[in-house]
């Protein structure tokens, strides 16, 4: 049978043209699969060796993943973030840690601080010794020692004295006089010497000489002279010392 153009009417030719046009749209990307390679009429191109360290590039994945799959790793990405937030941030322990000393800068007013409270402490204690009436009694020495001892703990002596010097108390004891026969000891204390420490304890006022003072047995004294420290040893504080408070910078 022989077609004639005249035999078509112009309806059959946009039915045929939709047709051809969805036959190309479905089949092309079998159709540009099924190319044959150009290779041939290029001069093939070096093989490149990688190495361990560089590892060649994986192919990227130009596909378009659905909507709800990105929105998933975005939901997933935001619960790790702030689960990550919410947990607490743990400091590693300083390595510079040491107990304070009068080279640090606020150690000076923590010292004064403790030293005041002790204070209060002290004239509390006093008073009521003195409201109940055993303010005589040598029990009231070990309490009163025990109270200014426990705010100078943790503290060098140097940042003591310092503290004491600041809030106008005594920190330094001075020989005055001493008694006949007092020291056994070929060195003999001298008026003038710095009373530095009692058995190795240091000693910054007339409490803590009365406390002391108060121990039975010999007693190691350590004295400060001309800028040496030298040890004597003694039988019995007794009252064979007197001596001297004073504030010293």
């Amino acid at each position: 049978m022989i077609w004639n153009d005249k035999d078509v009417s112009p309806l059959w030719w946009s039915v045929l043209a939709l047709m051809l046009i969805a036959a190309i749209s479905l089949n092309l990307p079998s159709l540009l699969r099924s190319q044959p390679s150009i290779s041939s009429q290029t001069p093939p191109l070096p093989q490149v060796e990688y190495s361990a360290s560089r590892a060649p590039l994986a192919p990227q994945d130009l596909s378009v993943e659905p909507l709800s799959s990105n929105l998933w790793r975005l939901a997933q990405a935001l619960v790790i973030g702030i689960a990550n937030l919410s947990q607490p941030h743990q400091l590693e322990p300083s390595s510079s840690s040491h107990p304070v000393t009068s080279d640090d800068g606020s150690a000076l007013e923590l010292a004064v601080s403790q030293l005041q409270r002790a204070q209060r402490e002290d004239m509390d204690l006093q008073r009521a010794a003195l409201t109940d009436g055993w303010w005589r009694d040598r029990s009231i020495f070990p309490q009163r020692y025990e109270i200014w001892l426990s705010a100078r703990r943790g503290m060098d002596d140097v940042l003591v004295s310092q503290a004491l010097a600041q809030l106008g108390l005594p920190n330094a004891l001075f020989i005055d006089a001493v008694a006949s026969a007092a020291v056994s000891s070929e060195v003999q204390p001298q008026q003038g010497d710095q009373l530095l420490a009692i058995n190795g304890e240091r000693v910054f006022n007339q409490d803590d000489w009365k406390h002391h003072k108060h121990q039975q047995g010999a007693a190691e004294l350590t004295l400060l002279r001309n800028g040496k420290a030298i040890s004597l040893w003694v039988e019995d504080l007794g009252d064979r010392f007197h001596l001297r408070s004073r504030i010293i910078e």
